[in-house]
């Protein structure tokens, strides 16, 4: 079981959360911490694997993508090696933005959110999606296309 975090630490992380490029001297200052102790703490969330890298949130319309598409399926199939396959699948397709396995509406078990320039690019995409894994037992398969300019709130992570 994990320990849980101390105050300074969740307090520290939170703000990194909010905005992983805030310097550890604004964080000080913001939270009325020393900046080594802010540092200090940085580097322990780090080292112990709290934080496993920074990145930043992409705006996506402005890059030239339209849509993005919300596919939830399950497999009928079981096989040996299909998770590993699903995972070099879903790495090096760089349409996609998040895979995970979980539980879902209907009995799905898997998730793959991705996005797209247009819809012809979707329309590509769904098509090898289906030809590839329809012979490892897809069924259930839906999705759910989100046109980026309906977007009524962006992802972001300023909630705590």
């Amino acid at each position: 079981m994990a320990k849980e975090m101390n105050v300074k630490h969740r307090n520290v992380m939170l703000e990194l959360i909010k905005n992983s490029r805030t310097s550890d001297k604004e964080i000080a200052k913001r939270l009325g911490y020393s900046q080594p102790t802010v540092t200090r703490i940085r580097t322990k969330l780090e080292t112990q694997g709290y934080i496993l890298k920074y990145c930043l949130i992409p705006n996506f319309k402005k890059m030239g993508f339209e849509l993005a598409s919300v596919i939830s399926f399950s497999s009928s199939k079981h096989e040996v090696g299909i998770a590993k396959k699903a995972v070099e699948w879903a790495m090096k397709n760089k349409s996609v933005i998040f895979a995970s396995r979980g539980e879902g509406f209907e009995g799905r078990t898997h998730l793959v959110i991705s996005i797209h320039r247009n819809y012809t690019e979707y329309d590509k995409f769904i098509k090898e999606f289906r030809e590839t894994w329809i012979k490892h037992g897809l069924i259930n398969l839906t999705t759910f296309l989100v046109p980026l300019h309906l977007v009524v709130k962006e992802l972001k992570f300023d909630v705590f």
